[in-house]
C-alpha cells in the first residue's frame, strides 16, 4: 500500500523532507497518502502514515515561499474521522480511494 497514494511527491523521503522531519521522527513511519497542491506559491498538503501501529494525520499549507517546513505535528486519527474531512481536501477520489484500501487491509479502528 505505501507508495500508492503519493500525488505532488516522488516518494516518502520527499514528503519527510518537505516537511523538515527530523530522522528520529521518520523511524517507524509508514506514509499511506501524501497529497500536495501547488498554485500561484501558495501550497497545501495532507499527510496519512501509520507508526507503532497507530494512524496520523498531518496537514500543512504556506502561501509565498515559506513552504511547509517545521509543520509536521501528527494528530492521532482513525479512518471514521478522516471521512468526515471536508470534500475539497486534497484529490478527493484518490483519498477515498486510499480509505477505502485502509479499510480492507486494517479495518475502521486505527
Amino acid at each position: 500500500m505505501s507508495g500508492k497514494f503519493l500525488t505532488g511527491y516522488d516518494d516518502a523521503a520527499a514528503v519527510f523532507d518537505d516537511f523538515r522531519v527530523a530522522p528520529e521522527d521518520r523511524i517507524g513511519a509508514d506514509i499511506l497518502y501524501a497529497h500536495y497542491e501547488n498554485e500561484d506559491w501558495c501550497g497545501s498538503a495532507i499527510v496519512v502514515f501509520r507508526q507503532d501501529g497507530a494512524l496520523f494525520c498531518v496537514e500543512g499549507s504556506h502561501c509565498s515561499c515559506n513552504g511547509l517546513a517545521d509543520q509536521w505535528e501528527p494528530t492521532r486519527t482513525t479512518v471514521a474521522a478522516l471521512r468526515m474531512m471536508p470534500k475539497d481536501e486534497g484529490d478527493r477520489p484518490a483519498f477515498t480511494e486510499f480509505l477505502d484500501a485502509y479499510t480492507a487491509l486494517y479495518g475502521d479502528a486505527k
